[in-house]
């Protein structure tokens, strides 16, 4: 079965709760998920602290751009 990648982009207004959230509402996908790549697009600071589900952590990637790239 072909896998899709999931982006989730982070700026300044996210709070980690809903980095939280959108990871647990993907734990009944992860047979389908090849990568989640979490973008912090101009985010003024990399340190947020949320919780990454045991079976999501290997398929976790950062990208961080320290300007704003817009949409």
């Amino acid at each position: 079965m072909k896998k899709s990648d999931i982006v989730i982009p982070v700026w300044k207004n996210t709070s980690p709760s809903e980095i939280t959230r959108s990871l647990y509402s993907l734990l009944d996908e992860t047979d389908l998920i090849g990568c989640i790549i979490l973008v912090y697009d101009g985010h003024e600071s990399f340190e947020l602290d949320f919780s990454i589900p045991d079976s999501l952590h290997s398929k976790i990637v950062f990208v961080y751009q320290y300007y704003n790239k817009g949409p």
